[in-house]
């Protein structure tokens, strides 16, 4: 068809509609928002369009009376509307969710170019259109004005489908409109040249996309509920920043507390001076409150972090309640109170649950009903109630902590529970506390599926009750549990228990020397057969030829690391150490890393550098009770025999000045002489040529292995500055952050030369 005579009513039907929805936008949409100011670009755009569709569509049919010039440049000028109309459609859908990609940029703006050098050339070509004679002719490329604004709208289509998340709901329906119509109205344009139809159907899409603008009620909404957002991303950020920082510092804390400890308890066991003693008890009092705080801080960490986990193991619950009850007897009798007990003498001996937070919850009552009385006393009941569950019989277990202090205020009791809240904060501020234990009991009876109930009277009392689900293990009951009478026979026989296993045998793997001559050093007296494995491949050898009662295997070595050395173990067949108890010994003292290595199947954990009373505490507590032989000792038997060696020791060690040798005593059983033969072997050990190695090969792995075993000697001989120089090497190859070991590895490298030079000179003479 040479010359169209063009019905334009839908042309004009769709002006008065865009011009309808521009009017409502402007009373009702008043926002500056970049949503709205997206939408309001669009609908200028859409009058503009509409007016050329008008204007083009009547000037075709009237092209006998006009110049074919004139013609061709408004034809030109629509053909850029049309497009434009598109484009601003696609970039409101875009602004719907602050969409921006420099791909998508790029492509938009290559189309347009293209597009406007096709029509550019176009007016000399006529491939698309032209006007010949003042007639209208379609060329072979006509369909490409239809192709072209197709690009924006299926563009537009593609990124709501791939982002759909991020649409709301009625976002994303509504303005599906804007690409459904216009393709639908596409495919029937051909069908009917001379009724233009597009241009309606993106004035129905317009008014489709309207309902999906921000009122200012609803972007007030969106910002508010943007601002809660972003504030609890941040408080969440915040607090695993906290809570990770904590975990990472753990045994950096505990160490020097511990180590501060264990020298006090040398001068509680050794000294016979009174004031001294005096001294050291209030010292060991503190270090114990300030270390029982640490514990409460990383404790409600884990819990607010969520990486608190329980593990449930087997226990006897008369053990429990006997050591709870002792915990607190003494310090009950200072105040002189009384402590009654009420035992259901039916309940089940055996219960299979967490006993370490079992242990703490009762702790953690008790404890707390002695800070508040003053006089009067306490009663810990027990008792429950059984009954059928999905994994067999199930202990209700009722721990009631009832006693005779200030009470609790009625307006007080609700937030009791929150951390930092103490009751009576005026009343009570001489006495010791941070407000975290009920916090912390709180949510590990929550934890545990189980209820806490608070009853009390201001003046009178309170009476904390905890009822927790435990499963029920055997049919033996408790029967009548006398703890009073327990307690006051511990406390007429106060002496020293120590151990002997010369019948017992046990594996220690480790890769570094210095480490496995610690092990062998404190368990010197006890008289235990100790055989040693320098790696995994080792101690899969040994363990296939001989059955041990006990093994001590690292977590960090070469080639083979302690995960896989005891899973292979494990799957050995015809095993002989199948029920051998292993312990793990790793210097990861992370929150829940004790726990992860007994869900790994690990039968206990010590954290390194090994302390003596640890290690001789997890042999004691895992050891068959038939290897084992107790021995009472009194504080005279275990006092020094000859202070001589003493003051030869101390000599020795003022030499050591560029060395922490108070730490390091302590990781070598207070023993100068130990020390000396541990700084020996150190010297011994170079591993600067394996770490050099693997640092020309790039070999980040075992470079980490390296650096963190020379972390651990350091640390045991007390070279504080090497341990941390080394520390941070693990840490950046484990990231495998190469700038940072090439920073730092030549000053550790130096650290370390200077220091072995050092010992070196002084273990000559």
């Amino acid at each position: 068809m040479n010359h169209l005579v063009y019905n334009i009513s839908f042309d004009i039907a769709g002006l008065a509609l865009i011009l309808s929805v521009f009017a409502i936008h402007i009373i009702t949409y008043r926002s500056s928002s970049k949503n709205n100011r997206a939408f309001q670009m669009f609908l200028c755009v859409s009058v503009c369009d509409g007016a050329m569709e008008i204007l083009t569509a009547s000037t075709i049919t009237c092209a006998q009376s006009l110049p074919d010039s004139l013609n061709m440049t408004l034809r030109i000028l629509h053909s850029l509307s049309a497009c434009g109309l598109a484009y601003f459609g696609m970039r409101y859908v875009f602004s719907c969710i602050g969409f921006r990609s420099r791909i998508s940029t790029l492509a938009n703006r290559s189309v347009w170019a293209l597009y406007a050098l096709f029509l550019l050339a176009n007016s000399r070509t006529g491939v698309m259109y032209s006007f010949q004679n003042h007639t209208y002719l379609k060329g072979p490329l006509f369909s490409i004005g239809y192709f072209m604004p197709l690009f924006f709208v299926v563009h537009a289509g593609v990124v709501m489908f791939r982002r759909r998340a991020r649409f709301s709901s009625r976002q994303l329906s509504l303005n599906f409109f804007y690409v459904l119509i216009p393709c639908f109205a596409a495919v029937f344009q051909p069908f009917r040249p001379d009724v233009p139809v597009t241009y309606f159907a993106s004035t129905l899409s317009a008014l489709f996309m309207t309902f999906s603008l921000e009122t200012a009620d609803y972007q007030r909404f969106q910002t508010a509920m943007r601002d809660l957002e972003e504030a609890k991303a941040a408080a969440m950020s915040a607090n695993r920043a906290k809570s990770d920082f904590l975990a990472r510092m753990s045994h950096e804390i505990r160490t020097p507390i511990n180590g501060i400890l264990g020298m006090n308890s040398m001068i509680l066991k050794e000294s016979r001076n009174g004031e001294i003693r005096e001294y050291a008890e209030n010292i060991d009092s503190a270090g114990r409150g300030l270390l029982a705080l640490i514990n409460d801080i990383l404790d409600l960490s884990k819990i607010e972090s969520g990486k608190m986990r329980l593990a449930p193991v087997s226990y006897h619950l008369s053990s429990v309640v006997n050591d709870c009850y002792h915990m607190i007897a003494q310090q009950a009798k200072e105040k002189g109170l009384f402590v009654n007990t009420d035992i259901d003498p039916s309940l089940p001996y055996q219960l299979y649950g967490d006993e370490v937070r079992i242990r703490q919850i009762i702790v953690n009552l008790l404890t707390n009903a002695t800070k508040y009385t003053e006089k009067g006393g306490i009663t810990f009941s027990v008792s429950g109630s059984v009954r059928e569950g999905e994994e067999g019989k199930i202990l209700d277990l009722t721990l009631r902590v009832q006693d005779t202090g200030i009470g609790i205020r009625e307006e007080e009791q609700t937030r009791l529970f929150e951390a930092f809240e103490r009751a009576d904060e005026v009343r009570n501020r001489h006495i010791e506390g941070t407000g975290l234990g009920l916090r912390i009991t709180a949510q590990l009876v929550d934890l545990m599926g189980g209820k806490i109930h608070l009853e009390s009277e201001y003046g009178k009392g309170s009476t904390f009750t905890v009822t927790v689900p435990q499963l029920v293990q055997g049919e033996k009951v408790v029967g009548n549990l006398d703890v009073a009478s327990a307690s006051e026979e511990r406390a007429a026989n106060e002496e020293r228990k120590v151990f002997t296993a010369p019948d017992m045998s046990i594996l220690v793997v480790d890769d570094v020397e210095l480490n496995l001559k610690v092990v062998r050093g404190f368990l010197k007296e006890s008289k235990i057969r100790i055989d040693t494995a320098v790696s995994g491949a080792q101690c899969l050898q040994m363990t296939a030829r001989k059955r041990y009662d006990m093994i001590l295997l690292d977590h960090m070595m070469p080639d083979m690391d302690g995960l896989e050395t005891f899973r292979k173990m494990r799957s050995m067949e015809r095993s002989l150490n199948l029920r051998t108890p292993v312990i793990m010994m790793t210097a990861n003292a992370i929150v829940g890393a004790r726990e992860e290595y007994l869900q790994f199947g690990f039968d206990d954990y010590l954290s390194k550098p090994i302390i003596e009373a640890d290690l001789l505490r997890v042999i004691s507590a895992n050891a068959r009770p038939e290897l084992v032989q107790w021995v009472r000792e009194t504080p005279e038997d275990s006092a020094p025999d000859s202070g001589a060696e003493e003051a030869d020791g101390a000599g020795w060690l003022e030499k050591l000045s560029f060395l922490d040798t108070k730490s390091a005593l302590l990781f070598c059983a207070n023993n100068p002489e130990f020390y000396r033969e541990m700084l020996r072997s150190f010297v011994a050990e170079n591993r600067m040529g394996q770490l050099q190695s693997y640092f020309s090969q790039e070999d980040w792995k075992n470079y980490a292995i390296q650096a963190h075993s020379l972390k651990g000697t350091a640390k045991i001989i007390g070279a504080k500055e090497l341990s941390e120089l080394a520390f941070g090497l693990e840490m950046a190859a484990k990231r495998e952050d190469v700038n940072e070991i090439r920073r730092r590895h030549g000053g550790c490298m130096m650290c370390y030369g200077e220091l072995r030079q050092k010992l070196s000179v002084l273990l000559l003479r």
